[in-house]
């Protein structure tokens, strides 16, 4: 099952959710009865998927500021 809008499955959120409250990986695997390796890959996946998003939210602001002040320096008439 995945939880609406994020793509993760219900294995996967026990996953973060274990690792946010400051489990290690090993324990984690022993915990929900899966290997280490699908530990560390789920997690790899997550950061990999946050720092993309990361990225494409700093181009956004980047593209933004670069249009206010071409705004400003033209006295408020874009072009």
């Amino acid at each position: 099952m995945s939880r609406e809008g994020h793509g993760l499955t219900e294995r996967e959120t026990e996953i973060l959710d274990l690792e946010a409250d400051g489990v290690d990986n090993d324990c984690i695997a022993r915990r929900l009865d899966v290997s280490p390796g699908y530990v560390r890959n789920v997690l790899a996946k997550y950061r990999y998927s946050a720092a993309t998003d990361l990225r494409i939210n700093a181009a956004i602001v980047r593209a933004s500021n670069e249009l206010a002040a071409r705004c400003a320096a033209s006295g408020g008439r874009f072009r």
